[in-house]
């Protein structure tokens, strides 16, 4: 297969685009060197055909409440055999709001008051 080689070392300079991670760190603390290990942002820029596909889907010009098609829930199996070689049911699968409110999930569902876990840093 031919995967596709992307520059990662690229410099991308996301100041003053709004950004959380650099925008509200310069705003709040106000000093431009602070390195903000608190958002996992990417500083590197998305793809060109990630870029493209949300050109072409956002030209549609109806945004409305779209459901998750059969073909991105497939992606993610395949990737996860290619990649890790661990094969897996769509029935396994869920939706999820983003990374933190799903530990929150995790930790008020597997956990009780007073239960004590262990966050690893740079959380």
């Amino acid at each position: 297969m031919n995967e596709k080689k992307y520059d990662f070392d690229q410099l991308f300079d996301r100041r003053n685009t709004c950004s959380l991670k650099w925008d509200f760190c310069q705003k709040v603390l106000g000093v431009p060197e602070v390195i903000p290990m608190w958002v996992a942002d990417m500083d590197f820029p998305a793809p060109p055909e990630v870029v493209e596909a949300i050109k072409k889907r956002a030209e549609h010009g109806a945004y409305g409440y779209p459901f998750i098609p059969d073909s991105l829930w497939n992606s993610v199996i395949s990737w996860m055999k290619k990649r890790h070689n661990w094969e897996i049911k769509r029935d396994w699968l869920s939706r999820a709001p983003g990374v933190v409110p799903s530990l929150n999930i995790c930790v008020q569902t597997y956990t009780a008051p007073g239960d004590e876990i262990i966050v690893q840093s740079p959380v």
